[in-house]
């Protein structure tokens, strides 16, 4: 169901870029990206007049589901550090009947909001601190998702090869990886590095000086405490 889920996704936002390249020429699309702005709310203006406000509501609200779906994922991925002891034990601690690990949430919604204000207050423009936001999350996204296909690749041929299958667990994870890193050379290293510096290039030498810190984070937490990242899971956690 997952795949027929992102299959439909894909379609549905392949139908509205051609829809998009019927409602203005190619030459204004590319001006507005050049420009590091998204074409859909001067088009909408272009034929609805005001009534583009429903654009920008339904964005919005679009944007809302995937910044609550974020924080979500992300606080679970910092308990879940936390839980194995790469991270301070607070941030695995679970709060109330729900066990929500309150801490982790806390601090993912805290640093959004200060690297919000923060580049706020370099870029000195509410939208272009929202695009170069969404510049940057399309690299992340895409290295995430690289990163789950690969260890789909791992742990099926090493660590649970009687149930590998070769079209769950070799064809579906090759083609998403290649889909992926396509991904971040077309729409991240190509199109932005084109873009100005403010919008564009920015936002790639700041993510790859991100990327490699957190490589020389993995190495180092590798060479010196090498024992956290083996072993079984963790099952019980300390709630206090």
């Amino acid at each position: 169901m997952l795949i027929v889920a992102v299959t439909g996704v894909a379609l549905f936002w392949a139908v509205n870029a051609w829809v998009l390249t019927l409602s203005a020429p190619l030459s204004q699309v590319l001006k507005y990206n050049a420009e590091g702005l998204t074409a859909i709310t001067p088009i909408a203006r272009a034929y609805w007049g005001w009534g583009n406000v429903l654009v920008v509501a339904t964005a919005f609200t679009g944007l809302t589901a995937i910044y609550i779906a974020s924080v979500q994922g992300a606080s679970r991925l910092i308990f879940a550090l936390a839980r194995h002891g790469l991270l301070p034990a607070p941030f695995a601690r679970l709060k109330g009947e729900k066990r929500v690990p309150q801490t982790a949430v806390l601090i993912v919604v805290l640093t959004c909001v200060a690297m919000g204000l923060l580049s706020l207050a370099i870029l000195h423009n509410g939208l272009d601190s929202f695009i170069w936001w969404s510049n940057a999350l399309v690299f992340f996204a895409a290295l995430t998702y690289t990163g789950v296909n690969v260890a789909n690749l791992v742990y099926f041929r090493r660590i649970a090869p009687e149930h590998f299958k070769v079209v769950h667990n070799l064809f579906v994870p090759v083609a998403g990886i290649c889909l992926n890193l396509y991904l971040i050379y077309a729409a991240f290293f190509s199109a932005l590095w084109a873009a100005p510096f403010r919008t564009g290039r920015s936002v790639v030498v700041i993510c790859l000086a991100l990327f490699a810190l957190l490589l020389l984070s993995a190495a180092c937490m590798r060479l010196f405490r090498r024992n956290l990242l083996t072993g079984p899971a963790p099952i019980s956690v300390d709630t206090t």
